[in-house]
């Protein structure tokens, strides 16, 4: 009889478990994910389709303004507005008509010039939606409406004290493709108030008022389009896509019932727990087939692993057979053997491990953020490190007046020299806001690595102070690789007209209490930038084994500063040509470097 609590019927148990645990999971993680492909495959249709119809209206407007130019052309030089006998506007035309008036002081409307195409209808002088576009368009000068299946755009212009409107009107194919009855979505133009410009056919007057009070809050533009998942005032899910349409003001709006949208993930649904509920009974008879043969000579093998847990590590099983379940039990003893060193060295591992994730943890809060704007200055840094630990630091600090720049490299790699890292910046910390000059700075600093360690590491290290008035830079330069400096006002930038920030090199930090530093200073301009780095940059090397060096490096970066791109593509540029040169090869030193530009 089958004992509740015996292995065979935890193994059963487990079994079922599994099997139930797993193919719910599955089919849930299936489920989500059909949902979201799905959705995302909608989102990016849509966004595709939206950017099609706006390129497409552009063109058409684009078109209209051409063609109305050549009849406006034509109006000023003979007075008319063709120059044709017949007086119309030819059918391959995509203008539909153009009309003249003359707009009186009392808003009153008289017919300069009109043509148009043989079936057209032209707008009386007195229509509503014509008179109100005019006197709109008398503040804007321009000014759009539709009615009638048709554009219509107004151009106001002056003549002296005479105030004309252009009027030109046009079927716009995009409009009609885009409110296709047969499309999956609901289409709308709405103006910046909300307020619906016009709709496709299908959808009742008040659709978005009545379901969609809070519309404008959910739609968010990324370069003119954008996507949102939004509910309905009655809580039913909807798939948003918007677009900025060349009408000025007036954006497209596609909805899609998410429901209708996922119809087909029912019948997917269906199809997918009745494999699940097979695959499940499978499992189950096999298990208990499983667990009859193997347990009847595990009760051993469990007492003894009872033993192991005690710390009996002494003890080992007889073997008797050549069944798998021997040979279990032969790999057991073999592994108990071998248990006690592997605890040992468990141990220490997880020590080893530890220590590293810690010193990693301390180190990731030393750097600032990679990118920074201010009114002063715009930074953009790189930093990566050849191991767990490395011995590189940056870091910028802005107060009302100046910004302090720091960029160091510490002897070593690992523990050592994060520790290392981690002291300066918690002594920079302090020095940044006492309000002292760069070399009094570099003093405390020295004093402070000093301390920490004992003349025993060592760090080289940069530091400025950019005054934000004077556009001056104070620094002091401690064995550091030299800042190099890219004049704006230099038209092409070669290695002749490149700036290192090298006037003096001090000692490095570390290397003796009393070190003395040497004050240096350079007048920038607007424009002006400064590339900072360590010398793990020229370190870099490829799938060959060559490194990059100082003529490689030099190289990449001269080429990129020439592109004259904004600085953060200029970052984007660097990095892409180092990691196109290293090949995913590791790295020998870290990586730090980052560019300042002034404004």
């Amino acid at each position: 009889m089958l004992k509740f609590f015996s292995i065979r019927a935890k193994i059963l148990m487990l079994l079922i478990f599994v099997s139930f645990t797993s193919g719910f999971i599955l089919l849930k993680l299936s489920v989500n994910s059909f949902k979201d492909d799905k959705i995302a495959y909608i989102f990016e249709t849509n966004t595709n389709l939206a950017a099609q119809f706006t390129d497409q209206m552009s063109r058409e407007i684009q078109l209209v303004n051409q063609s109305l130019l050549t009849y406006v052309n034509n109006y000023s030089k003979n007075g008319t507005l063709s120059d044709s006998a017949a007086d119309v506007i030819p059918e391959s035309s995509i203008l539909s008509g153009i009309q003249i008036f003359s707009l009186k002081n009392n808003n009153s409307l008289t017919m300069a010039g009109s043509i148009k195409k043989q079936a057209a209808k032209l707008l009386a002088p007195e229509n509503p939606a014509l008179k109100a576009a005019v006197l709109r368009s008398a503040e804007a000068n321009k000014e759009f409406f539709y009615a009638d299946e048709h554009l219509y755009f107004l151009y106001r212009y002056n003549v002296g004290e005479s105030v004309f409107v252009i009027l030109s009107f046009f079927r716009s194919e995009t409009l009609a493709q885009f409110f296709d009855s047969g499309s999956s979505y609901r289409g709308f133009l709405v103006n910046a108030a909300g307020k619906v410009f016009l709709k496709d056919p299908d959808s009742p007057a008040d659709f978005l008022t009545a379901n969609f009070s809070k519309l404008s809050d959910n739609i968010e533009f990324r370069n003119g389009s954008g996507t949102s998942k939004i509910k309905s005032d009655s809580k039913e899910s909807w798939l948003l896509t918007a677009a900025q349409t060349p009408l000025n003001g007036i954006k497209l709006l596609m909805l899609v019932n998410e429901s209708a949208a996922l119809a087909a993930l029912n019948q997917i649904v269906r199809k997918a727990i009745l494999i699940f509920i097979i695959l499940s009974a499978a499992i189950v008879i096999i298990g208990i087939i499983s667990a009859n043969y193997i347990t009847n000579r595990l009760n051993q093998l469990s007492e003894h692993t009872a033993k192991i847990t005690e710390g009996d590590f002494d003890h080992f099983l007889e073997a008797k057979g050549n069944d798998e379940v021997s040979e279990l039990i032969n790999h057991f003893n073999k592994m108990t053997s071998k248990l006690k060193d592997l605890m040992l060295a468990t141990a220490h591992k997880s020590r080893m491990e530890t220590e590293l994730k810690t010193a990693k943890a301390v180190q990731e809060v030393l750097f600032p953020k990679s990118e920074y704007l201010s009114e002063g200055v715009e930074i953009q840094g790189h930093y990566q490190s050849a191991s767990e630990c490395g011995g590189d630091w940056w870091h910028y600090f802005e107060n009302d007046d100046f910004i302090h720049f720091w960029i160091a490299d510490a002897t070593g790699h690992g523990v050592s020299a994060a520790l290392l890292t981690s002291a300066a910046k918690s002594s920079v910390t302090l020095i940044e806001v006492m309000g002292l000059s760069a070399v009094e700075n570099m003093k405390l600093l020295n004093k402070s690595i000093c301390s920490v360690s004992k003349e025993k590491l060592m760090m080289t290290c940069f530091h400025g102070i950019y005054n934000k008035k004077t556009q001056i830079l104070s620094y002091v330069n401690s064995s550091h690789e030299p800042p190099i400096l890219f004049k704006n006002s230099e038209s092409v930038y070669s290695k002749g007209n490149l700036i290192f920030l090298n006037d003096s090199v001090d000692s490095r930090l570390g290397a003796a209490t009393d070190t003395e530093f040497t004050p240096n200073e350079y007048q920038l301009k607007t424009g002006d930038r400064i590339y900072f780095y360590t010398d793990g940059v020229t370190d870099i090397v490829n799938l060959n084994g060559s490194a990059l060096g100082e003529r490689g490096h030099f190289k990449n970066l001269i080429q990129t500063l020439n592109a004259k791109s904004d600085l953060p593509s200029t970052m984007r540029n660097f990095s892409g040509a180092l990691e196109q040169y290293r090949e995913q090869t590791e790295l020998h030193d870290d990586v730090t470097f980052y560019f300042m530009e002034a404004k």
